[in-house]
Formats: structure tokens, sequence, C-alpha cells
């Protein structure tokens, strides 16, 4: 999943080669929500307004991810 996008997929070889490093596997607890909201499709778009387990876990990763690029954009730039 890219969650900064919402973009969902079933598996790596159905990502566009210029967005594989932005995605990041689902955790297995969330593979019940995953499923059901791909039915059956490789690719689907996430609407990550609503307040669902998976989209909060997709939030907070994002978060995580920028504030690290950030901290080590700073350390960088300290040298």
């Amino acid at each position: 999943m890219n969650c900064n996008t919402g973009d969902l997929y079933r598996s790596l070889g159905y990502v566009p080669e210029i967005e594989r490093e932005n995605i990041t596997q689902v955790p297995e607890k969330y593979k019940d929500e995953v499923l059901k909201m791909l039915q059956g499709q490789e690719h689907v778009k996430v609407d990550m307004s609503k307040n669902t387990p998976l989209v909060d876990w997709a939030k907070r990763h994002s978060k995580k991810k920028k504030r690290q690029m950030a901290k080590n954009s700073r350390k960088a730039n300290r040298k």
C-alpha cells in the first residue's frame, strides 16, 4: 500500500516501477480488511478520509515515515 496516496495493490508485481519505493507492506492483522477491499481486483484506491483501522494505520505510518525523513535531512544538513 502507498500510504501517501491510498493506492492498495494485491502484490508488488502490479506496482509501477517508479512507485515501488513508496510501497509498504500492510501488517498481517489488516489482511482481512485488505482482501475485502480488493475483492478480486489487483489495484484499488482507498478513501483516506474514512475512519477504518487500515486507514488509521496508513496515516500513522505515513507520519512516521515523514518524521524519519525530516530527521535524516536535518542530520545531513548539520554536517
